[in-house]
């Protein structure tokens, strides 16, 4: 139908307008990071990276208020375009996130092109952490890979103490799921 890009302009919009109005009510407040998962077929929208500009600069808004979180599939798919959309709103202070990363064939290249500002583990990477040395040593592979290129790391679908345990232990930046904190309404 065509209607995703719309639905990302529309997010943007929403978020944008939040956060000002908070600022307004109080100036200091640290504004939050807010990632915004963006559809495939946004990727290829000509108008969404005029539309995040001009919504941003209308707003005055600190750098790094957005960042677009981008499947690796999508990426793959898609590379050329996101790229061009990188380039855009990079100056504007938005951050990108490469999700489902899980090192797999092609991977790495495909994360040295694009440079994202964060990786976003895979939840199947996360979750073979529970499976002993095997699992430890691969994920740490990815971590200090993204680390030596200068990206922060993101693990996903983190569900028990345990799991965050080694996490911290391999130096994973972030984390989010359950065994962190369950989502809550954003009021």
């Amino acid at each position: 139908c065509g209607l995703m890009p719309y639905v990302d302009r529309w997010v943007v919009g929403r978020i944008v307008r939040r956060v000002r109005s908070a600022l307004a009510i109080k100036p200091d407040w640290p504004v939050p990071q807010n990632s915004i998962n963006l559809s495939a077929a946004t990727l290829s929208d000509r108008n969404f990276a005029a539309y995040t500009r001009r919504h941003l600069q209308a707003a005055a808004l600190p750098e790094g208020t957005l960042s677009f979180e981008v499947t690796c599939d999508s990426a793959v798919l898609h590379v050329e375009s996101l790229l061009g959309l990188m380039a855009q709103l990079r100056p504007a202070g938005c951050a990108f996130i490469l999700a489902r990363f899980d090192g797999g064939e092609g991977a790495f290249e495909l994360l040295r092109r694009l440079a994202p500002e964060f990786v976003k583990l895979s939840p199947a990477l996360v979750r073979i952490l529970d499976r002993g040395r095997a699992g430890l040593d691969q994920v740490d592979a990815v971590i200090r890979e993204c680390r030596a290129l200068g990206i922060k790391t993101i693990a996903e679908h983190v569900e028990s103490d345990q799991t965050l345990a080694h996490l911290r232990g391999l130096g994973v930046d972030f984390g989010q799921g359950f065994g962190i904190q369950a989502p809550q309404p954003l009021a």
